[in-house]
């Protein structure tokens, strides 16, 4: 429990502080009432744990006059999945964009002793990095994710997985390998922020993607510029 507590209540909220505070660098930086908040709240979530640190925290920088000990339990309220789901699919963006180069030097380094491989990457000179994001899924995975929508119980939360296979055995896809993994992942999302909106379902896809098709690259095509030590430049194009 001890080690939960502080995983949780510390190092996961210094990890979400670290990355909020480098993806608003081009917006000017962090909302002040907003990282005092975060401090606040870190502050209470480390009490049971650290509770000298916490103090320390809630007196000396906070400025409270009373104990921390004195203080509630912070509220919490439902996440939004979209703005965490697009946080998560810029930083693996980031991550397979330095795999991608980490890949090209190794390449070229091998081309440089003599091994016959050929690689037209010169690191020394200026580059670009063109995104292409698909604006609409395939046939495929568009049957798929109708099959997991119409099969969803909002009695019980959950989705009828019998009816979605047999959907698929239908639409003849129960034997491509990628389905099946595809309908898996997908369905836990949907699952998750269904329960969360109050609108239909198929104003779950629009918000759901959204933040990949229109706007989530090219808004941030500083911070992944800022995250290369070279300065490319970033182009996204749907």
């Amino acid at each position: 429990m001890y080690k939960d507590a502080l995983k949780s209540g510390f190092f996961e909220m210094q990890m979400s502080r670290d990355w909020y505070r480098e993806i608003t660098l081009d917006y000017g930086g962090m909302h002040r009432e907003l990282a005092l908040k975060w401090i606040r709240t870190q502050a209470l979530l480390v009490l049971p744990v650290a509770p000298h640190y916490a103090e320390h925290i809630w007196s000396t920088l906070l400025g409270e006059p009373k104990s921390v000990q004195y203080a509630l339990w912070p509220e919490s309220r439902p996440a939004d999945q979209s703005i965490l789901e697009a946080g998560q699919y810029l930083r693996a963006t980031v991550s397979k964009l330095r795999e991608a180069e980490g890949a090209a030097l190794k390449a070229l380094q091998k081309q440089k002793t003599g091994k016959a491989i050929t690689v037209k990457f010169d690191p020394a000179k200026a580059k670009a990095i063109r995104m292409y994001v698909a604006s609409s899924f395939p046939e495929w995975q568009d049957t798929s994710v109708q099959l997991v929508q119409d099969n969803y119980d909002e009695s019980t939360g959950a989705v009828d997985d019998a009816k979605v296979r047999e959907g698929l055995a239908k639409a003849g896809l129960m034997k491509d390998k990628r389905v099946m993994p595809f309908v898996q992942a997908f369905k836990v999302r949907f699952c998750r922020v269904r329960r969360q909106l109050s609108t239909q379902s198929e104003h779950f896809l629009e918000t759901h993607h959204a933040y990949r098709r229109k706007g989530c690259i090219p808004a941030q095509a500083g911070f992944l510029r800022d995250r290369r030590p070279d300065g490319a430049q970033a182009v996204c194009q749907a």
